[in-house]
């Protein structure tokens, strides 16, 4: 660190025009074996001029990220209340975890994980027609002090109720 300091100081005096004390050279007597006369006065000696102090360098602008973003993409929020069928069966009789959770129920339990826990209690639920199926989503504890949503699908053959007849049914009922 010294060494870049010294360098850089020896830089800015070059850049001034003045060359450093240590590097002015020497004169030297051109006969040694005579005398001198008579010494004159010595002249005051000046002390070199002291560099000024460096300023440290601005910081670099943050770089600009090279892929562009875009705006968010919108949500188009669920008519609601959406028409839930009569036949449908009882919750929990009739419902099964639906495992894996499609990426479409994930987000709307996200969206509704503020409105089942507005009461502070688990158990609310909300049956609703999520990408062509009725989902029930159920607020509930996944661990001490965290509040979570679960998404449960009808029973394959639960009382007359096939996948296919599910999302007709579906369909149907959003058209």
């Amino acid at each position: 660190m010294n060494g870049l300091l010294a360098i850089l100081i020896l830089l800015l005096l070059k850049a001034q025009g003045k060359a450093p004390a240590a590097a002015e050279p020497k004169a030297e007597p051109s006969e040694p074996s005579k005398p001198a006369a008579k010494e004159e006065p010595a002249a005051p000696k000046q002390e070199p001029a002291k560099p000024e102090p460096v300023k440290p360098a601005p910081k670099p602008a943050p770089a600009k990220p090279s892929v562009k973003v875009g705006p968010a993409p919108k949500v188009t929020p669920v008519s609601w209340p959406q028409v839930v069928p009569k036949d449908l069966p009882p919750f929990p009789s009739g419902w099964e975890p639906d495992v894996p959770v499609p990426g479409a129920e994930v987000t709307r339990a996200t969206q509704l994980l503020p409105v089942l826990w507005k009461g502070g209690k688990p158990g609310a639920k909300v049956v609703e027609n999520t990408a062509g199926k009725w989902v029930t989503y159920l607020a509930f504890v996944p661990s001490k002090g965290r509040k979570g949503v679960a998404a449960y699908r009808v029973k394959p053959g639960y009382k007359g109720f096939s996948a296919a007849a599910l999302a007709d049914q579906a369909r149907m009922t959003q058209a």
